[in-house]
């Protein structure tokens, strides 16, 4: 069952879409997705809206603040990844 996020109004939670990460409202695009394009790669808002030219400036707006008001939770989330992504890379590496 969706779930929109009451202070975050382009935020939604889905577990059925991306295993329950919150996602911009009607997209697959996670609130982690935008956070490391902007915090991790250094993209401005206006580089993200031009690489995701379906999404709106409040959409990114909207996913950069719940960002940064779940920050750890969302930060562990990008380590887990980010460490799932090596484990799998060093499996196929060793074939």
């Amino acid at each position: 069952m969706k779930t929109k996020i009451k202070s975050f109004p382009h935020i939604t939670q889905d577990p059925t879409i991306c295993f329950g990460q919150p996602c911009i409202e009607r997209t697959r695009i996670r609130v982690m997705d935008i956070a490391i394009e902007y915090d991790r790669l250094g993209r401005t808002v206006d580089q993200i809206a031009e690489s995701h030219p379906g999404l709106t400036l409040p959409q990114i707006h909207a996913a950069l603040m719940y960002y940064y008001e779940h920050i750890e939770k969302i930060d562990q989330a990008i380590r887990a990844e980010r460490e799932l992504m090596e484990k799998i890379r060093s499996e196929f590496a060793t074939r």
